[in-house]
Formats: C-alpha cells, structure tokens, sequence
C-alpha cells in the first residue's frame, strides 16, 4: 500500500511539472504571435518596411 501511495505521489509531481512545462510553452507561443501581431500594425501605420524594423 505505501508504494502504490508513494508512486501516486510522484505520478502527481510529474505530471504537474509537465502540464508547467507546456503552459509555458504554449503562453511563450502566444507572445511571440501577439508580438508579430503588433510589430505587423506598427509596420503598417509607419509604412516601414521588415528590415526597417
């Protein structure tokens, strides 16, 4: 009965770490999309070009 607790345990740990692990992934991703979203509206009002940004 304790191994079976104790590797709920660690089940439960390591599955918290990843669901971690992949929200950051994931808002890292949306900021990156939101950026380009941003510098693509800058672009546009400015009339600058890619390599001008």
């Amino acid at each position: 009965m304790a191994v079976s607790m104790k590797n709920t345990i660690k089940w439960g740990i390591t599955a918290s770490i990843f669901n971690k692990i992949t929200g950051s992934i994931q808002q890292a991703f949306y900021y990156a999309k939101d950026l380009n979203t941003s510098l693509t509206d800058i672009r546009m009002v400015t009339g600058a070009s890619a390599d001008e940004m």
